[in-house]
């Protein structure tokens, strides 16, 4: 079956493509050409119909075909879109429509016909995935895919011990946030977690091969050799396949439907024996959707359960991270904090003055709470470290505060920002989990949670947030990192304050013609690089 669909996936493409307009003219032969395309689309989505109907009849709700849309959108609508653009197109072929029109039409037509390839690589992959869970786990069966209560099954992975159980509930109004952790998609490849070891969490949606060398090679080469968890597309290049096995990454499918990056629904990740009869098993929060920012905070406490207590672990943004050092070796394991949070540089930013910051807190919460903090230094929520427990202790506090609040579904007027002379609102509601944090940290509700943590400046601990030191609108000088901040060696390694070299420099990208050479000549390290480190 999967063999049939992939052919039909190209042969679907390959008749597209035919019709690319060469020369600038019209042409009636090319238009029929891609109407034999359409022809292919419709057999490759029933086929896809056929192979979703008959391989995961045992796994809770609708597999999605894309990251952005269903098989309704895809199928139904995206064909018939592209039947439409093709009559058009033929019109103009035979004179009813300029060149120019004609061109676009065939240029839009094909474009839904490489989406519908997307989609269709998506299923077929898909597919592959349900077949490993049904493998590992028979037991785990929907409620959909039977007409009895009785004749369904469900297996709680926390009382048979394949997953450790949350010993705190998420949500007193018993959201789907509430039940104790369950099982999850398997990495997509075979990569077991090593509990006694640290580990680094993130989040690596849409990046390019180069992405990963910087992010993973960077730390791979400080000699780091714990846990790198990520969550990524199920579509991978294969050269990123690969260099991410080489780096001994455990990688876990993210399947999600998003109308944009603040509104997206995770489809399947968590299976929630006490929810999947009012959920269908697919709900890891009350909200209808949440923002992919918050929705990497339910990933990383689920991974948190496979690590010890003596483990410390980091959640770190993907894109604009690099390492210097191995960001284990400068926490100090003796210490009575569970919990390490970090600064962007203060004074050039503070709650008050950033508009995006201080908004997320007016918007959400209100003006008066973001008074209350307004001189206070911006935490990161890109870079957290913790003990096993003290990160479990933050993500389930802040988690609480998101099924409570639910800013990211209420419209926003930004209003806070008048002064700056910003109008603009932000799409959909509060998106930000940085916001959280900060109100968390700094109205004393983390200490009060039994939470003890410990907020670094810029400049000192593991992580350097350099990122405002390059701002524009808080009014100070600025210049580059090295001549005007002198916080560069003579190697080109960024500095912390007190001249050593940071282990983990965040927000590079703000310097990035600065930096990106040194960084890829010293720091970035891909396939070959990591074959000489072994």
């Amino acid at each position: 079956g999967r063999g049939l669909g992939g052919a039909l996936v190209w042969s679907v493409v390959a008749m597209g493509r035919k019709v690319r307009p060469a020369g600038g003219g019209r042409c009636a032969a090319c238009v029929a050409s891609l109407l034999t395309g359409v022809t292919a689309i419709a057999l490759a989505s029933t086929l896809y119909l056929l192979l979703v109907s008959v391989s995961s009849p045992s796994v809770a709700g609708p597999p999605t075909t894309h990251p952005h849309h269903g098989p309704d959108e895809f199928f139904s609508l995206r064909g018939s879109n592209i039947t439409a653009l093709l009559h058009q197109a033929a019109r103009g072929a035979f004179g009813e429509s300029s060149e120019g029109e004609v061109k676009a039409q065939l240029g839009e037509a094909l474009r839904r016909v490489e989406d519908v390839e997307t989609a269709l690589q998506a299923a077929l992959h898909r597919i592959a995935a349900v077949e490993q869970v049904q493998e590992q786990s028979p037991a785990l069966t929907s409620p959909a895919s039977s007409s009895s209560s009785a004749a369904t099954t469900t297996t709680n992975p926390a009382a048979s011990g394949q997953v450790k159980a949350s010993p705190r509930r998420l949500s007193p109004r018993g959201s789907a946030i509430g039940p104790a952790l369950g099982k999850t998609w398997p990495p997509m490849w075979e990569r077991p977690h090593k509990p006694e070891k640290d580990a680094i969490f993130g989040l690596a949606l849409g990046y390019r091969l180069v992405d990963f060398e910087r992010f993973v090679g960077s730390l791979r080469k400080t000699g780091f050799d714990g846990d790198i968890v990520l969550a990524t597309s199920p579509e991978l290049d294969p050269k990123i396949v690969e260099f991410l096995k080489a780096a001994d990454c455990i990688v876990y499918p993210l399947f999600a439907t998003c109308a944009d990056k603040l509104k997206c629904t995770l489809d399947r990740w968590f299976h929630l024996p006490d929810e999947v009869e009012r959920h269908g098993g697919d709900a890891v929060s009350s909200s209808p959707y949440l923002p992919m920012a918050i929705i990497r905070h339910y990933l990383y406490l689920n991974w948190l359960q496979n690590y010890e207590p003596s483990s410390f672990i980091y959640v770190f943004d993907f894109r604009d991270t690099v390492f210097q050092r191995d960001p284990f070796l400068d926490v100090d394991r003796s210490s009575d904090k569970d919990l390490y949070l970090f600064a962007e540089h203060y004074p050039f930013k503070t709650i008050g003055t950033c508009t995006f910051n201080g908004g997320w807190i007016a918007d959400c919460i209100g003006g008066s709470e973001r008074d209350r903090i307004y001189n206070q230094s911006v935490i990161c929520s890109g870079s957290i470290l913790g003990t096993r427990q003290g990160l479990e202790q933050f993500e389930l506090r802040l988690l609480q505060e998101v099924d409570s609040l639910r800013c990211h579904l209420n419209p926003t007027s930004n209003g806070f920002s008048k002064a700056a002379g910003v109008t603009r609102g932000f799409r959909g509601g509060v998106e930000s989990d940085q916001g959280y944090t900060n109100w968390l940290y700094h109205t004393g509700r983390l200490r009060n949670s039994g939470i003890n943590a410990l907020l670094y400046p810029r400049g000192y601990g593991p992580v350097n947030t350099v990122g405002a030191l390059n701002g524009k609108k808080h009014g100070y000088p600025i210049g580059p990192l090295g001549s005007f901040y002198h916080l560069r060696d003579e190697q080109g390694f960024v500095l912390n304050e007190d001249h050593s070299r940071s282990a983990t420099v965040h927000q590079w990208d703000r310097f990035y013609q600065e930096l990106v050479p040194f960084i890829d000549k010293e720091l970035r390290c891909g396939v070959a690089c990591l074959s000489r480190l072994a």
